[in-house]
This record gives C-alpha cells, sequence and structure tokens, in this order.
C-alpha cells in the first residue's frame, strides 16, 4: 500500500508499529513513511489490502504450535491478547483453526473497550487476565 503511494514500509516502520491498537498503527506508518494520507482513509484501504494479504493465513512462528500444546495438554491456563482488530485476527488465523481452539479465550485490544492504552500499558494483559475462571488478585501479578 505505502508502495502505491510512493513510499515503502520498511522493517523499521512495522517493528515501530508492533503491539500498537490499530489507530495508533495506521498514524505510526503515516507518519514514518511520510505518507500523504489521512488517517480514515488508511484504514479504509489497510482493511481492504488485509483481505489480499492474509487470505491464506499466516505461519506460526517456530516453536509456538508445540509450546502452545505443551501448555494446553499441561492445564497452564493460556490466551491471545493482540492489538490486532478482530477483522485482522480473523484473517491471520486462516487455517489454523485447531491450534487457537486451545485458548482459552482471546483479546482483540483494538475493539475492546476495556483496553485503553495499547502496549506496552499493561491494558490488555490486564483485561485478558481477569477472563480466566481463577483470574489473579493483584492486577500488578500481571506484568
Amino acid at each position: 500500500m505505502c508502495e502505491r503511494y510512493g513510499s515503502s514500509y520498511t522493517d523499521e516502520a512495522k517493528r515501530s508499529t508492533q503491539g500498537m491498537n490499530a489507530k495508533d498503527s495506521a498514524q505510526n506508518v503515516i507518519k514514518t513513511t511520510n505518507l500523504d494520507i489521512s488517517l480514515e482513509q488508511f484504514l479504509q484501504e489497510i482493511e481492504a489490502e488485509y483481505a489480499t494479504v492474509f487470505k491464506h493465513g499466516v505461519e506460526l512462528m517456530p516453536g509456538a504450535e508445540s509450546l502452545v500444546r505443551h501448555l494446553h495438554q499441561n492445564d497452564i491456563p493460556i490466551c491471545i491478547a493482540t492489538s490486532s482488530k478482530k477483522s485482522t485476527f480473523e484473517y491471520k488465523k486462516v487455517g489454523h483453526d485447531d491450534f487457537f481452539r486451545l485458548f482459552h479465550h482471546m483479546v482483540m485490544g483494538s475493539d475492546n473497550p476495556a483496553v485503553k492504552n495499547g502496549k506496552p500499558a499493561p491494558d490488555i494483559f490486564q483485561v485478558a487476565a481477569a477472563q480466566f475462571p481463577d483470574p489473579p488478585n493483584d492486577p500488578k501479578s500481571v506484568r
């Protein structure tokens, strides 16, 4: 998408957005890649782009599946706390239904009103922890 506007999405730009909610991430990409585009237009175009880029899902990180299966088999409660929007996350998990069923729940920070601040703020982790059947009592323990 950046190329259509005469720019490029560098590794630096990608790293600078990881963990951010959708709007903050979009604003950061616009700024770091010097795009002459509004936030609203960027969000609309990127959503259409995701449908193409992620139409076959994504590959899991090396070791992720074996770790998650090990935790699940040993009754260690696990969840996903992602800053992605639900619509984006749905694209990314294509082809991995069995894997994602291993998680107790998933929190999509960009769509969850209880998540006020994006990562590295603890909000998403506190919201995710509270959804376990036996959540930790002290929110400071969720860091």
